[in-house]
């Protein structure tokens, strides 16, 4: 997803295990989409981009290893209790799936 930020276009992708884009619906759910009408184009401060940028890199490296987990792993991440936070959600989620690589 292009996004401009302070008038350099950037873009974020977040892909999901089944290799869809859902960048869009990610960024929506937390209010983070801006749309400027006069440009036609979604913007976002450094500081917005800056915080989301890596938390979509991490997502992507979670959806990746998430479909490595046999079914007891599974079952014990999906049994994990994770902080609110986003970002420290998907720090956290991130660094069990290092740990619990087969």
């Amino acid at each position: 997803m292009k996004i401009l930020v302070n008038g350099t276009e950037k873009e974020l992708e977040a892909i999901g295990v089944n290799g869809i884009e859902w960048t869009n619906d990610l960024l929506g759910n937390y209010d983070a989409l801006h749309y400027n009408n006069d440009l036609e184009e979604y913007i976002m401060t450094e500081e917005e981009f800056a915080w989301w940028e890596p938390v979509v890199e991490t997502l992507n490296k979670i959806n990746a290893l998430e479909t490595a987990l046999d079914e007891e792993a599974r079952e014990e991440y999906e049994a994990e209790c994770w902080p609110s936070d986003l970002d420290d959600e998907v720090n956290a989620k991130l660094e069990w799936l290092e740990n619990h690589e087969a």
